[in-house]
């Protein structure tokens, strides 16, 4: 398991995004471009909340750049065995049915798409969205909604942070210097 440090008031008053971000940021940090084999053992080390945030983190950071993004991102998650799998299980962890519904309509909607150009989820490139004018427009609404529902996802997985903080947190004192990075 991996803790992250900082005092009740970094707790109490930092923003959920930031505090969604830094209670999973040592494992991030520790997988970020090694192998599966690394990839795989990092996530093993969690317990069930660390991992439903890690897999959230790791959807949600990399598609939220743009309509391509998200749809890339959606692809190569479901590509990946386990994945996809472990993003849905996160979901269900924190009860947030409505961005579960929403990401398996958008994979709906690449489903469709891809029966139509015949293509397999390791044929999807970004550059689809570019060549695929109704795939792009689906994309984009699905996009839009996900950016809106994603925030809501946030506040939530922050709340279960500030609920049980003992999951997450080796809470220092007061007169404690919190770590650098974690304010």
């Amino acid at each position: 398991m991996v803790f992250v440090q900082m005092t009740q008031q970094d707790l109490n008053s930092m923003e959920d995004e930031r505090l969604a971000w830094t209670c999973i940021e040592p494992a991030l940090m520790e997988v970020r471009g090694k192998s599966e084999t690394v990839k795989a053992a990092v996530v093993q080390r969690l317990h069930a909340a660390q991992r439903a945030i890690f897999m959230f983190r790791v959807m949600y950071d990399h598609a939220k750049g743009s309509a391509g993004e998200y749809y890339g991102w959606l692809s190569i998650l479901k590509k990946q065995e386990g994945y996809w799998s472990g993003v849905i299980s996160g979901l269900q962890f924190f009860e947030d049915t409505e961005m579960q519904e929403h990401l398996e309509e958008s994979i709906r909607v690449i489903e469709v798409q891809n029966r139509r150009k015949g293509r397999q989820w390791e044929d999807n490139v970004l550059t689809d969205l570019d060549r695929e004018p109704e795939l792009k427009r689906g994309m984009e609404q699905q996009y839009g909604l996900f950016k809106k529902l994603a925030d809501a996802s946030i506040a939530r997985i922050a709340a279960y942070i500030r609920r049980s903080p003992e999951l997450f947190i080796q809470l220092e004192h007061a007169d404690e210097k919190p770590l650098d990075g974690y304010r």
